[in-house]
């Protein structure tokens, strides 16, 4: 996209000649997106978030049951990967307690998130307003719930200058 903050990286692109396809562009004749990523994409994307979680863990010292989450393309069925996520969300708790609870935000409610929002759902958590988040936190250290989660909106994360 051509946005100021994304020119060095588009200056980049040009000089090394690579395809750079956005298909937000792809549009027939009265403008309407003919490709677009939903709900299987948001699916993909959260099971391989876990997975690099998990990868993140790992480099920062800690084992954690996300490191036997594979890849979305691993697995034969969207069902085994489900199995595989309730496996290691029931092995959550035994985590260390510095590490809990993780704290997961979602932005946008389009079908990506819807996906994303339906694996995330294997793990054990509870949800919240954003405006919640620190009691909710609080709550979940006390019942030993492993994850806090919330869907921030618009107004969530954008406030005006004046106010």
């Amino acid at each position: 996209k051509a946005q100021e903050v994304n020119m060095p990286l588009l200056d980049e692109v040009l000089k090394r000649n690579i395809r750079l396809f956005d298909y937000e562009c792809i549009t027939d004749n009265e403008r309407r997106r003919l490709v677009a990523f939903g709900k299987y994409a948001g699916k993909a994307g959260m099971i391989n978030a876990f997975r690099g979680l998990g990868d993140k863990m790992i480099d920062l010292g800690y084992s954690t049951p996300f490191t036997s989450i594979g890849s979305a393309y691993m697995y034969p069925s969207y069902d085994t990967a489900i199995k595989n996520l309730e496996e290691a969300g029931a092995s959550l708790k035994n985590l260390d307690d510095s590490l809990l609870p993780l704290v997961f935000v979602f932005t946008g409610s389009g079908k990506v998130t819807q996906g994303a929002l339906e694996v995330f759902e294997t793990m054990p958590s509870i949800f919240c307003d954003v405006e919640d988040l620190p009691s909710a936190v609080q709550q979940a250290r006390s019942r030993g719930i492993p994850i806090v989660a919330s869907t921030a909106k618009l107004q969530d994360m954008v406030r005006r200058v004046e106010d």
